[in-house]
């Protein structure tokens, strides 16, 4: 067991998405790579894929990986890769709705935990995105 993160996409990955996505892991580029043992290497953002990890174990834990149709979970550890992996799952639940599914350890009966409130308020202020649910029902 671990702070994990659920989640599967049931629809394409588009433009749009994958534009808010590069923006995101733009802004935590000094701390994301494609895998910790590939620091050098960047994340995998296309029509594919999203994927990346931190760029040492201080930083990361398990790959995050987002696919059309693709059931996973990511156990982040809380580890500063936390919070880009929360913003870039905000993001997908703001543009798919229920074509997201998303859990998480972080979702409290009275709110949210680890990086959630500041990774929901960041993609609201960066993408001016009104509010949205992030549970499913």
């Amino acid at each position: 067991m671990g702070y994990t993160h659920y989640f599967e996409l049931k629809a394409d990955l588009t433009s749009e998405v994958l534009s808010d996505v590069s923006k995101v892991v733009n802004h935590y580029e000094g701390i994301l790579a494609y895998e910790i043992d590939e620091a050098e290497r960047k994340p995998s953002i296309n029509e594919e894929e999203i994927r990346f990890n931190g760029r040492s174990d201080e930083e990361g834990k398990e790959t995050f990986l987002v696919k059309k149709g693709f059931g996973w979970g990511c156990k982040t550890g809380r580890k500063p890769y936390d919070l880009p992996v929360c913003e870039i799952l905000a993001v997908l639940k703001h543009h798919y709705g229920n074509d997201f599914k998303l859990k998480s350890d972080g979702f409290c009966w009275d709110g949210l935990d680890g990086c959630w409130a500041e990774a929901y308020e960041n993609v609201k202020e960066r993408f001016r995105y009104e509010d949205f649910k992030l549970a499913d029902e």
